[in-house]
């Protein structure tokens, strides 16, 4: 079918009565088509100026000297704001051996989230398939996945109310794998590549806030070491500064 402006018109006799009428219609697909084309440009020059915004603060605070677990919160709320989602979670690899251990979630019920704080390869869930196929995996509707199917991870899906899901690798800028970003929806839903743009730029920001958390607990666990070797020597040890101040003393 083609949209038509149609203009309709009176006909009337020298005495003024009405006798007939004249029809114009004119095709306006093409005007009704750019109109759209154009509402659509708006929306997503609007929706990426929103974005850009969301990543430029979650920059500005991670250089800022706030702590991780802010830090998990706000990016959290971004990825749910950039991905239209109804709750979110992250996730960071275990150092032990292949496994995920939940380190913040929002909109989660605490029952579900006392069920995702360890997720081992081989579950049926994103985040563990993600894991061991080392790639981003959505799933539009639990019902309808294989992998899920009969699992007690789907089981938890629904009774948190979840359809929609998808999971991302986080890593570092070396490739090195370090965790996991989700994010969940109440109804069926498949992300867009656009939704996805924004979205990987905030997970390589959560890749380097992971990363910034484990080489601050290898800094303090490294300095914990050398007290222990330095308070128990037989000698006195101390460090001293530029003014020659002693800054340590055993």
């Amino acid at each position: 079918y083609i949209d038509v402006s149609l203009t309709i018109s009176p006909l009337r006799d020298p005495a003024g009565r009405i006798i007939g009428c004249s029809k114009i219609a004119r095709d306006i697909t093409k005007a009704k088509q750019a109109g759209a084309a154009l509402r659509q440009s708006e929306q997503r020059l609007t929706r990426e100026v929103a974005g850009a915004k969301t990543l430029q603060s979650i920059s500005t605070l991670l250089i800022s000297q706030s702590t991780p677990e802010s830090l998990y919160d706000h990016i959290l709320g971004a990825a749910m704001e950039l991905m239209a989602s109804d709750a979110a979670s992250v996730q960071m690899l275990a150092t032990d051996h292949p496994s995920l251990k939940l380190l913040a979630w929002t909109n989660f019920h605490p029952d579900s989230a006392a069920f995702w704080q360890r997720v081992e390869v081989g579950a049926g869930s994103t985040c563990s398939k993600a894991l061991s196929d080392n790639e981003r995996i959505v799933v539009a509707d639990i019902e309808a996945c294989e992998f899920m199917a009969g699992t007690p991870e789907q089981l938890e899906y629904r009774r948190a109310g979840v359809r929609g899901v998808q999971s991302t690798p986080l890593r570092s800028r070396t490739g090195r794998l370090l965790g996991m970003l989700s994010t969940h929806w109440r109804a069926p839903h498949t992300p867009t590549e656009d939704d996805f743009r924004f979205f990987d730029v905030l997970a390589r920001q959560a890749a380097d806030l992971i990363e910034r958390t484990l080489a601050e607990e290898a800094l303090r666990e490294s300095e914990e070491r050398f007290r222990l070797i330095a308070n128990t020597a037989p000698v006195m040890i101390w460090m001293s500064g530029t003014d020659n101040e002693i800054t340590y003393l055993n």
